[in-house]
């Protein structure tokens, strides 16, 4: 025994000789035991059950710390307490030790009873110390084996007749296996250590704690949950420790203690990611004390509203976005064979969290391994754009943008305030360098003011394209509901949709949500503020480009208007403007020898953008249900067609031209 006892010591042996080594002890513990018990071969079948043993122990890694060291350092076990364990898990890996425990129970169960790992542990004094006649009552009373889930008891029978057995996933974690137990399987998640300012405040603090192993609780809090989660294991990483995540949906204390359980036995950091699904009231998580599970806890989601930390200490690091300096040092790191200024355009467009990214850059490898061919810009580009349309939103339309700075006919001013606009957002990181710390806001915030059809929305499809996003336009009737709460609800997904797809996000008629906050005379009312200043602190935190359009500005709240940007006004356009929009929409070539030309539509008729779209397109149509080609006729009764949708006198014909009579194969009325 002093022998064992002096290998068992021996901590600079490799993990299976180690493990070996309690394994044998076990052994030969239950062999005893089977022997008082009145089994007459007991000490034939030891020299077996060891040999077996021992090469049951090769299995696990040959480099690390041994899984029971850890549970005897954390839990202040001794070596009694650990051949004890194992003694009643040997009938799970070892057919003789299974033979002999069937051979004691009438019922030819496997499992030791309560009571039979009673008089087993009385047998084993081998560590000095003298056998414990009140074994039972303590583990009845708590036991860190039962609390953590690895060994269980059944509920039948009295309590001496209960039955116990290792709990799952047990065996496979003492042998360095990557096999959990169902009910807490981790997710599999891979990430990498990002640029050195990633974190700001008490990172430093939270790195050392992992490092040191202190019972602290680290919780990196965001609304964006995927920035949060990688933020938690880059701390893992930074510390060179392992991690295992748990998603706790509805989790219960048994769980949140197995999960604990099995990293401590596996030497992994546990990192909790708290679901977003349920409200707080219903999520209460009650996080162990150091005497159960001594070692450093990460949560990771919005806030802590849930949690019970108990007695450890609360390190909360400041998480900072993912600027373009970092997303071109990241894009750099992963694609270095591309390293350059496309790859530089193509960071600063798609400034991704590093799990985002490492999705984007894995598909756009295997595209062009698909192709048989080396990868390329055009693979990441792809790569990001459909990663940022699968996040979407129910309350808002993505839109891939088409339209360019050709499509637009607004005076010189507006078109001044829009590439400034981009001016600003494309020079950010150096703005945010010749400022105080902290002092640039994030995000741009743009207001389109106008009359209907002047070419805001066409605007904002321009700004997406010069941006390389897309545009996610707010569905207001899906946005905006009856329910309480909900509202809020459709609106903070919408804004962490549009922040992870890196899209525009566009509200048009912006006056029907962001309406002036009013004297609180009922509920409704104060409802309605509600969700006009919580739409005030979403604006301000959107960390991209956020652009409204109404034709209403008296209707917006007096508090937005300071937070934007910039306030486009968008007039109706002039002479100059409505002669490019009528030669973008209409191809003069194509018209007849009797048409007229663009110049004189736009002279004699002051209509704004979206009538001269619509006439244009009405009067194709026009032409081609009559089987003609495009005549003036056709604009005209387009032009008279958009007067009267819009309840306005048509001014008749230009100077020169004279009302068409109508032929009899015409399907439109004659212009009125």
């Amino acid at each position: 025994m002093r022998n064992a006892q002096a290998v068992l010591s021996q901590t600079s042996l490799p993990v299976s000789q180690r493990l070996a080594a309690k394994l044998m002890a076990a052994g030969r513990l239950f062999c005893t035991f089977a022997e008082r018990q009145g089994i007459s071969d007991a000490a034939d079948k030891l020299p077996g059950m060891l040999e077996r043993l021992s090469h049951l122990a090769t299995f696990a890694p040959g480099h690390g710390s041994d899984p029971l060291d850890r549970l005897m350092a954390a839990w202040s076990l001794n070596r009694s307490e650990i051949v004890q364990f194992l003694s009643i898990g040997l009938p799970e890996v070892d057919a003789a030790a299974a033979e002999m425990v069937c051979a004691l129970n009438s019922e030819g169960d496997p499992r030791l009873t309560l009571i039979q790992a009673s008089n087993l542990a009385q047998l084993d004094s081998s560590d000095g110390g003298k056998s414990d006649p009140l074994w039972m009552q303590r583990f009845l009373c708590g036991n860190v084996f039962t609390q953590s889930g690895m060994l269980v008891m059944d509920a039948s029978g009295t309590q001496a007749q209960r039955r116990l057995c290792f709990g799952e996933g047990v065996w496979p974690g003492l042998l360095g296996m990557s096999m959990w137990p169902k009910a807490i399987t981790p997710q599999d998640f891979e990430t990498f250590v990002l640029a050195e300012n990633i974190f700001a405040g008490e990172a430093g603090i939270a790195v050392a704690a992992v490092q040191a192993g202190k019972p602290v609780l680290i919780a990196c809090l965001d609304e964006n949950k995927d920035r949060a989660l990688d933020r938690a294991l880059a701390l893992c990483i930074g510390a060179d420790k392992r991690f295992a995540a748990f998603a706790l949906h509805n989790p219960d204390q048994t769980i949140i203690n197995q999960a604990l359980g099995h990293a401590l036995l596996r030497g992994c950091c546990p990192v909790f990611l708290l679901s977003s699904d349920l409200p707080p009231a219903a999520l209460r998580i009650v996080i162990p004390d150091p005497d159960f599970y001594p070692a450093p806890i990460f949560v990771v989601g919005k806030d802590l509203s849930c949690i019970e930390a108990g007695r450890r200490a609360l390190i909360v690091p400041t998480i900072l976005p993912v600027d373009r300096c970092m997303s071109e040092t990241m894009w750099d790191r992963l694609v270095p064979e591309l390293a350059g200024p496309n790859l530089a355009s193509t960071a600063g467009h798609y400034t991704l969290e590093p799990m985002a990214l490492l999705s984007v850059v894995r598909s756009a490898r295997a595209r062009a391994a698909l192709a048989d061919r080396v990868v390329c810009i055009a693979d990441l580009t792809l790569a990001a754009e459909a990663r940022g349309a699968a996040a979407g939103s129910a309350c808002a339309e993505r839109r891939k943008p088409v339209a360019g700075w050709k499509d637009l006919a607004l005076p010189e001013s507006a078109l001044a305030d829009l590439h400034a606009a981009i001016g600003r957002m494309n020079n950010a990181a150096s703005a945010a360098a010749m400022l105080p710390e902290g002092r640039l806001p994030c995000g741009q915030r743009l207001l389109f003011v106008g009359p209907p059809g002047t070419g805001k929305t066409l605007a904002a499809e321009v700004l997406a394209k010069e941006t390389g996003r897309h545009l996610l336009v707010a569905d207001t009737a899906r946005l905006v509901s009856k329910w309480l709460g909900e509202t809020e609800r459709n609106l903070a997904e919408l804004f962490l949709a549009a922040e992870e797809s890196h899209a525009v996000l566009f509200f048009d008629e912006a006056d029907a949500i962001f309406g002036k906050r009013t004297e609180a005379k009922d509920a409704r009312d104060r409802y309605a503020n509600m969700e006009t200043a919580y739409l005030l602190q979403k604006i301000e935190r959107f960390r991209g480009l956020v652009i409204l359009a109404t034709n209403l500005p008296g209707n917006l709240d007096d508090a937005f208007r300071r937070r934007f940007d910039a306030v486009i006004d968008f007039p109706n356009p002039d002479e100059v403007c409505r002669l490019k929009l009528w030669k973008l929409h209409l191809r003069p070539a194509t018209w007849d020898a009797e048409g007229t030309n663009a110049a004189l539509l736009a002279d004699w008729y002051p209509i704004p953008g979206a009538w001269i779209r619509n006439a244009a397109l009405n009067a194709v149509y026009l032409a081609l249900a009559q089987g003609q080609a495009l005549h003036v006729r056709h604009v005209l009764q387009a032009v008279a067609c958009e007067y009267r949708k819009g309840g306005k006198a048509f001014p008749g014909m230009p100077p020169g031209i004279e009302q068409p009579e109508p032929k009899e194969e015409d399907h439109a009325s004659p212009i009125a």
